[in-house]
């Protein structure tokens, strides 16, 4: 008796109402029968009592009937432990959500769990949730200008008289694909001598007189110029790395990379009788610290691939 007891009430909890409304009436009440005899045999069995305090009077105007002639379907009883018993009729009214199920004959619930399935404490309204949530700050950086075009569009040379004196650094690279010179430059076999040490003294000089060949640079004094060049062989290419240095209130960029441009053209110059197709590119800037706009590093480039003699802050 207590198994079958333990397995009805074991439906009646798992099922909850909203299983409850797919059923047909008779099928409800029967039950609910089962459930009310479940309820009376556990009270039996741990001594509660099962006395309702229902009236008469409203018991009687709140039976519902069924549509296939059954009669009236019962109440059922609403038990609850250690409190006063309730009562609601089988029917609509019993589905409402406001009624609440005692626990351990059933379920219980709030409204709006009934309604929703779900807590009763729902989460704050979406502009309540914006409101809590920091906005990002959006740097304004300022508008990009040519510094050496003024007002009209003319060029100019900038005036660099207010600007501090700091350390400033750069580095340049480029490569001269030598094609079928390639064997002769790395056998030292170029009549002209050797090419990479005139290009090496090429680039150095060609740092010096930057100012001369480019029209709007300020002649600074450079406090190391340091040009590198080996030999790749899987490219068949020279490679060409140029540093330059100043104390100063301008960038040696320029400098760096009319060092690197020069030595390569001193490449090309020293080796176009063994060949005609050499090409001389990837010129760029690799490196460069000091001054107002701080350190850059060419992206995908790290500390290795700066000469020794570079002093990145890095």
């Amino acid at each position: 008796m207590l198994a079958r007891t333990r397995a009805l009430l074991a439906v009646a909890t798992s099922q909850g109402k909203h299983t409850l409304r797919t059923l047909g009436v008779s099928q409800f009440a029967s039950l609910t029968r089962d459930v009310a005899e479940a309820n009376r045999e556990l009270d039996e069995f741990f001594g509660v009592s099962t006395t309702t305090t229902t009236s008469s009077s409203s018991s009687a105007g709140r039976h519902v009937h069924n549509s296939d002639g059954d009669g009236p379907i019962p109440e059922r009883p609403f038990a609850t432990r250690g409190r006063e018993r309730h009562s609601a009729p089988v029917g609509v009214d019993s589905l409402n959500p406001g009624w609440d199920v005692a626990p351990g004959y059933g379920f219980a619930a709030t409204a709006e769990q009934d309604r929703y399935g779900m807590s009763a404490q729902q989460p704050p309204p979406p502009q309540q949730q914006q409101q809590q949530q920091p906005q990002p700050q959006v740097q304004q950086l300022p508008p990009l200008a040519l510094t050496h075009i003024d007002a009209t569009g003319s060029a100019s040379m900038v005036d660099v008289s207010q600007k501090a004196v700091t350390v400033r650094e750069a580095q340049a690279s480029c490569a001269v694909s030598l094609g079928a010179a390639f064997d002769l430059v790395a056998a030292n076999s170029v009549s002209k001598g050797d090419v990479l040490v005139v290009a090496q003294l090429a680039g150095i000089c060609g740092a010096k007189a930057t100012a001369t060949l480019i029209p709007l640079c300020h002649n600074i004094p450079i406090s190391k110029v340091d040009v590198q060049l080996h030999l790749d062989a899987a490219a068949r290419a020279v490679v060409v790395r140029a540093l330059a240095r100043t104390d100063g209130k301008t960038g040696v960029e320029m400098e760096a990379l009319t060092a690197a441009s020069v030595a390569a053209l001193t490449v090309y110059d020293m080796c176009k009788a063994a060949a005609k197709d050499m090409v001389v590119g990837a010129l760029q800037l690799d490196y460069k610290s000091g001054g107002r706009s701080g350190t850059y590093l060419r992206a995908g480039l790290t500390r290795a691939d700066l000469l020794p003699s570079a002093r990145p802050p890095l």
